[in-house]
């Protein structure tokens, strides 16, 4: 057994930290509360609204390019918006803490085009208002606008579970 100082006590809780929050972890909630408003810039200079998606599921999810897990999980997304092509549903990847023009270099490079609303800005007191601790962090919104679940960490949502989740919301 090894020497324990405090630095290798506060790399071993780093690492336990980032297996945790690595891990997807889901919650969703039998009392469901109305997400927190918002009007951010998308990648396109238009002003994007949550009150725009009324009787629309939507998946929410705040990421950034710095984030190997949020990046990880953009393939999956882009498939699941494909996969629920012509249904109530949409996704909304708000970009928390970089400039336009580095989000827009990072979208050109990424190997999948993203067919879904980049928005900027987020961590402009969204991440605050919808208590965003971690990154990737995801939420899912019902048809009324009210949070059905959230998923804190990276997760394929192109996966048979996934979709069940949201044909369900999708089905009330």
């Amino acid at each position: 057994m090894g020497i324990r100082t405090p630095a290798h006590l506060a790399v071993a809780a780093l690492i336990g930290a980032l297996f945790y929050l690595a891990a997807a972890t889901a919650s969703t909630t039998n009392v469901r509360t109305f997400a927190e408003p918002f009007t951010l810039e998308s990648l396109s200079g238009e002003q994007v609204s949550l009150a725009d998606y009324d009787d629309t599921v939507l998946l929410v999810n705040f990421w950034a390019s710095w984030c190997p897990p949020c990046v990880a999980e953009l393939p999956s997304m882009q498939a699941l918006k494909e996969t629920m092509a012509g249904e109530a549903f949409e996704i909304l990847a708000l970009n928390v803490g970089e400039d336009s023009r580095s989000v827009r270099g990072f979208i050109k490079h990424f190997g999948t085009p993203l067919e879904f609303p980049i928005l900027l800005h987020a961590d402009q007191g969204v991440i605050r208002d919808w208590n965003v601790k971690a990154m990737p962090t995801t939420a899912l919104i019902d048809k009324q606008g009210r949070f059905a679940a959230t998923v804190v960490g990276p997760r394929d949502w192109n996966s048979s579970d996934s979709r069940r989740l949201v044909r369900t919301l999708l089905d009330e």
